[in-house]
């Protein structure tokens, strides 16, 4: 049976732990980094002198404390912050997912991707998420899993995944670089709409660039011309996108008028009737005057709000024939006018030779006139 020990070994031993605690404590607190140990609770039992002053408070208002509470400030526990996320997550719009770059599976997926693709999420992580991208963007999307697995930062891209119905969609990703194990979080946009008004928008622009006339827009607010067709701008002489950005009355030529009223007077009748309609003279970038048929009209642009759309129709050298015509025209009045009057003259002259002939009692040598 082991001897009990005495008084004096007991206070030893107690005199030696007190003596190692208070050299850990001072080791513990000659750390320049604010430190604390915790329990599996999450619970603060010691602390050191930066974390003092960290949190500006003593051990003992420290220690007891959670770290969320004092460090995150917040009551809340990880388990209650970890349901909270995950709770977000179930319930944002867009597709939020997490995938494993080496075996090529989605490994969690939140609901919306039900709702947007329309498979449930067994379906979906339980096959390679290639087989959903359309045959045309795997390659691209290869090439973007390839970047994030060499430690590429987030990476942004587009690619269409087949629905359960068999349509497409389009889907923009936000994804983060590969972790060691290959792990991979990723959300995705439903950007299907926007593409339709992207394709919308560059069936209208090829249109425009393919009819006889030039188009352009200008700003409502600010007269700034936001695009021009291809047609347009080679008819005012300028470079693809030279114009944009500059103020309209770049395009009017000064006559009796300065650009800015001729761009003025054309803004009164749009506030009155929404429309204008009429010839302009307009001015290239060399400086050349040449006349243009141009109609006007207000539209709400998806990109660039209220606007102005002017279709612009050169007619110069239709000016130029109408003015030779008018030229010509000119003379040829004048000439009836100075054949017209020898006319007259020879009339009377010749109903002058038939009065002095009766007044000789000889017969008319013409016909009668004027009657």
């Amino acid at each position: 049976m082991a001897e009990k020990p005495t008084h004096e070994e007991i206070n030893q031993k107690e005199m030696l732990t007190k003596a190692s605690l208070a050299q850990w404590q001072t080791t513990f607190d000659a750390i320049n980094d604010a430190v604390c140990l915790l329990d599996m609770n999450g619970k603060i039992l010691r602390c050191n002198k930066a974390m003092e002053s960290l949190l500006k408070k003593s051990s003992e208002e420290i220690i007891g404390s959670t770290c969320w509470e004092l460090v995150h400030g917040t009551e809340q526990s990880l388990q209650e912050a970890e349901a909270e996320l995950r709770h977000t997550i179930e319930v944002v719009p867009g597709i939020i997912a997490k995938a494993n770059a080496h075996t090529g599976y989605f490994t969690h997926c939140n609901p919306a991707l039900s709702s947007i693709l329309g498979f449930s999420s067994e379906e979906f992580l339980t096959r390679p998420f290639i087989e959903f991208i359309h045959p045309d963007d795997r390659q691209s999307t290869i090439i973007e899993v390839e970047k994030q697995l060499k430690g590429s930062p987030l990476a942004i891209f587009e690619n269409r995944y087949i629905c359960k119905n068999g349509s497409y969609k389009w889907l923009e990703w936000r994804a983060t670089a590969a972790g060691e194990k290959g792990v991979v979080y990723a959300a995705a946009t439903d950007i299907t709409e926007h593409k339709k008004l992207e394709d919308e928008l560059r069936l209208r622009a090829a249109m425009m660039d393919n009819v006889a006339e030039g188009v352009y827009l200008i700003g409502l607010d600010d007269f700034l011309i936001k695009w021009t067709s291809e047609k347009f701008t080679r008819m005012f002489g300028y470079d693809p996108g030279e114009m944009l950005g500059k103020n309209v009355d770049i395009v009017n030529a000064p006559t009796e008028r300065t650009p800015a009223e001729t761009r003025i007077s054309i803004m009164n009748v749009l506030k009155e009737t929404g429309e204008w309609h009429g010839e302009v003279r307009n001015i290239k970038r060399d400086g050349t005057h040449f006349w243009c048929s141009a109609n006007v009209s207000l539209f709400d642009h998806p990109e660039y709000g209220k606007v102005m759309v002017s279709v612009h129709a050169d007619i110069t050298e239709r000016k130029q024939t109408e003015k030779k015509l008018q030229e010509r025209m000119s003379e040829l009045e004048t000439f009836y006018r100075a054949t017209l009057g020898r006319e007259e003259r020879v009339i009377e002259l010749k109903q002058e030779v038939n009065e002095l002939l009766e007044q000789l009692g000889k017969n008319k040598k013409y016909g009668d006139y004027g009657k």
